[in-house]
């Protein structure tokens, strides 16, 4: 079985017009840490970034910032 963890934050920078920068500013986040996310690179994802990037985009539901592909 393999799992993929995929981060949709890239897309969401892009509807808002934003660069790791101005996400960084907004966010409080590494800017490293942002383009990481975006990039799909990223190892880790911690609760408070979740919850700070979720408030910051205004998202409803965990599934609009990753979603969690299975393969068999």
């Amino acid at each position: 079985m393999n799992i993929e963890i995929i981060c949709h934050l890239d897309s969401l920078l892009k509807q808002r017009g934003w660069d790791f920068k101005t996400a960084h500013k907004e966010t409080g986040i590494r800017e490293a840490t942002i383009s990481e996310w975006a990039r799909n690179v990223n190892k880790t994802f911690s609760r408070e970034q979740i919850s700070v990037i979720m408030n910051t985009f205004n998202l409803t539901d965990l599934s609009q910032l990753i979603t969690v592909k299975v393969e068999k």
